[in-house]
């Protein structure tokens, strides 16, 4: 301690040189010293460390990063330290850095700092969460290749977004095998052909017929739900063979929508009120029912045909009874005038496209 009071009084380079002595001392009595003892060289390095530049304090951090009983004030000052050539090694090996610490400093510390952080042995869900959400590229490829690294199922699902617009990334969360089912086939699915082909050539026969079957189901379940092309052309001309004078009447319209043929139903209403097929076909699409009922008014139809032209819109079994109510009172108060201006504005810009 006299020593350290003199070096003290000496200036810098009296310091780091008793710094090197000191850390010397700690390193060859670390193994035997218990933790009264620690804590005293915890307060000597406390005293050092105030006034040593930036070489002599990465020399410490990188000496002391993979001693288990390090002074834990000195390694959590150390692992705070703003320049990542200090708090680099003590970040990325230390055991000492706590899982507090380690969040903390992920939530606001620099990428290279977080870079550090993702290559540790051990990291849990709290820590990856912060690395997913603050991370570049380059810190989420080194958690994601990281096999000791843990994951929540937000911090999963956050790191497979990320994936999806990152080959690299993708192809090596893809190789993680605690990677959820479900968050497996989605990337899976939405991987470029090239990282499909370098994850089943380097996956095991198993493991290559499970991702053909994932491959198989998901796409299977998306032809399921895709609505297959509506024929307007086709249905334009059964139309016009089937009315006379190549004009539906009101009847004809509650007809088709009565069977459901909605292809022919858009038809009929193009030809009813000289609007592009394609145009009334995306109006019928739309989840409001509004367009239904200013095409309605304005073809003048009745109620009862236009609550039919309704019920047979795609998803129609999901507009509650009280839409169809606020619907009609809508219809009753809506001028065919009004309508009509609103059909001619649609026709327009349909054909000025």
């Amino acid at each position: 301690m006299a020593e350290l009071e003199e070096a003290s009084s000496d200036g810098s380079r009296d310091m780091t040189a008793m710094l090197r002595r000191v850390t010397d001392l700690f390193i060859g009595l670390a193994p035997r010293c218990n933790d009264e003892q620690v804590d005293l060289f915890d307060d000597v390095f406390a005293q050092l460390t105030g006034q040593i530049e930036t070489n002599a304090l990465a020399e410490l951090g990188r000496r002391l990063a993979d001693c288990e009983n390090a002074p834990p004030r000195l390694i959590q000052h150390l692992a705070g330290d703003e320049r990542i050539a200090v708090a680099g090694p003590v970040l990325a090996r230390s055991v000492r850095v706590t899982e507090t610490d380690l969040v903390d400093i992920a939530r606001r510390a620099s990428q290279p700092h977080l870079m550090a952080i993702s290559a540790r042995h051990r990291l849990n869900e709290s820590v990856t969460d912060v690395l997913v959400n603050r991370g570049d590229n380059k810190v989420l490829l080194s958690v994601a290749t990281n096999a000791g690294a843990r994951f929540s199922a937000p911090g999963f699902a956050g790191l497979v977004r990320r994936a999806e617009r990152d080959e690299e990334l993708a192809s090596t969360v893809l190789e993680r095998a605690d990677i959820p089912p479900a968050l497996f086939g989605r990337l899976l699915i939405q991987a470029t052909e090239v990282v499909r082909q370098r994850l089943t050539a380097r996956a095991s026969p198993e493991s290559r017929e499970l991702i053909q079957q994932v491959l198989a189901k998901v796409a299977g379940e998306i032809a399921d739900h895709v609505t297959p092309p509506l024929d307007l052309a086709g249905a334009l001309r059964h139309v016009l063979a089937h009315c006379p004078g190549g004009k539906p009447q009101e009847s004809d319209i509650q007809a088709f929508a009565m069977r459901g043929e909605f292809a022919e139903l858009a038809a009929a209403l193009s030809l009813t009120l000289s609007v592009p097929v394609d145009t009334v076909s995306r109006l019928m699409r739309v989840d409001d029912l509004g367009p239904m009922i200013i095409l309605c008014k304005a073809a003048d139809f009745r109620w009862s045909t236009a609550r039919a032209v309704m019920v047979a819109l795609p998803d129609a079994e999901r507009i509650a009874p009280q839409k169809l109510v606020a619907a009609q009172h809508e219809f009753e108060q809506l001028s065919r005038e009004s309508a009509r201006k609103v059909v001619t504005a649609w026709e327009q810009r349909a054909w000025d496209d």
